[in-house]
């Protein structure tokens, strides 16, 4: 996604929600090995 995309759920679900939804992302990259 582009960085429009990031920013406006970002600021439609807060910043709490949005970094626990990015690090459980990470997460399951590093977890599949990517």
């Amino acid at each position: 996604p582009d960085h429009s995309v990031l920013s406006k759920a970002r600021a439609r679900w807060g910043t709490k929600a949005f970094q626990t939804f990015f690090e459980r992302i990470v997460i399951q990259c590093a977890d599949a090995g990517l």
